[in-house]
């Protein structure tokens, strides 16, 4: 008996050192941090959607110099729907002057481009819509995107003034956040 636990704790000793060691050889792993306001909108680069099918690609960095809304949504989402007037309300009241941009960003969908435009018909929505691939969450991932609808406002600096998680949004708190960023 006295020589299994001399025999046996050397052994567990040598365990636990090369465990140790292979678990400081992994390498670190990051976790996403959301954007934060006062910080500058991260870079996002998608298709847009024209009539029905994947059009052009877009970057928000393009549009600089706009202040500019991003609405994260999807069809299933009802609070996204319920929100889509008062956005594109908005939209239409600044398009002509330029002054404003609102952009929808259509994410965990999974529904073709047909079905989004056939949505955005039925909403009567103006703004344009960008779209994110079936598989693709990297829109999700660099915005941390936790819930729908969430809505960033970002000023002509390209800097975030404003984060809104969930939603509908009402016309007295965008205009709020028109203050912020017009």
């Amino acid at each position: 008996m006295i020589l299994k636990s001399k025999t046996v704790l050397p052994i567990c000793a040598l365990f636990f050192l090369l465990a140790s060691a292979a678990c400081q050889a992994q390498p670190k792993t990051t976790t996403n941090v959301a954007p934060e306001m006062g910080a500058r909108a991260p870079e996002i680069a998608l298709q847009q959607l024209e009539n029905g099918q994947v059009g052009k690609a877009v970057k928000l960095s393009e549009l600089r110099g706009r202040p500019t809304i991003i609405n994260f949504w999807a069809t299933w989402c009802r609070p996204c729907r319920e929100e889509f007037p008062v956005l594109d309300e908005a939209y239409r009241a600044y398009r002509e002057s330029d002054q404003l941009q609102v952009i929808g960003v259509n994410i965990q969908d999974g529904s073709s481009p047909e079905k989004i435009q056939a949505f955005v018909g039925e909403t009567g929505i103006l703004f344009p819509i960008w779209l994110t691939g079936p598989e693709d969450f990297s829109v999700e991932k660099t915005y941390n995107i936790r819930a729908l609808p969430t809505t960033v406002f970002i000023d002509r600096n390209g800097v975030i003034q404003q984060i809104r998680i969930g939603g509908p949004l009402t016309r007295e708190y965008l205009q709020e956040q028109l203050k912020k960023i017009l």
